[in-house]
């Protein structure tokens, strides 16, 4: 792949990509670039940094909405660093409990109002209806989108996907849903 449709052509993200792929080190000592390497002697010392960084740092310092504007990707889903920890981590930080809030546990995940998500498996089935009023069919893996809503009486969780698309899922199909504040590499390549 050589085209970059989400950065400019400057980035230091595209550059150090290009200089990786040809086998050269990457440039990291560069703080006032898009690209820049924190080393860390401990998974919970790099815990500890991602959560300052999502939490505080990088919304205050570029004045971005963490849920909306930041992605965290992971090599892994195991361990302190891993994407299950890290999203446990993450949700208590940025989405915690809260009695105005509905919540449902699914397996070991807690889903609540608020918050990111993403569908991890092909739905072509699964109904919709965009904000401008159309409706449609699928909802696709890798799709993200944040939790408007939990009804323990309807055994509902509702879902708006990319800003218009509105979905209704059953308790019982929430095994197609994960928290997203942190992925995997590889699901974030769809």
């Amino acid at each position: 792949l050589t085209r970059i449709f989400r950065q400019s052509e400057e980035s230091l993200i595209i550059l150090n990509a290009h200089r990786i792929n040809k086998g050269e080190l990457p440039e990291l000592d560069d703080r006032t670039k898009d690209f820049f390497f924190m080393r860390r002697h401990t998974p919970s010392d790099a815990l500890e940094t991602i959560l300052q960084l999502y939490t505080t740092r990088l919304p205050k310092t570029y004045s971005v909405n963490p849920i909306s504007d930041i992605q965290i990707l992971s090599p892994t889903k195991k361990g302190v660093t891993g994407t299950v920890d890290l999203n446990r981590s993450l949700q208590s930080h940025i989405n915690p409990p809260d009695s105005k809030k509905n919540e449902h546990k699914y397996g070991q995940i807690i889903f609540r109002e608020g918050d990111k998500i993403m569908q991890t498996k092909n739905n072509y089935d699964l109904p919709y209806s965009c904000t401008n009023g159309e409706k449609g069919e699928g909802i696709y893996n890798g799709d993200m989108g944040i939790i408007e809503g939990i009804s323990t009486v309807d055994k509902e969780v509702y879902v708006l996907f990319d800003d218009e698309r509105r979905v209704t899922y059953d308790f019982s199909n929430l095994d197609e849903l994960d928290l997203a504040y942190a992925v995997t590499v590889y699901k974030s390549q769809g």
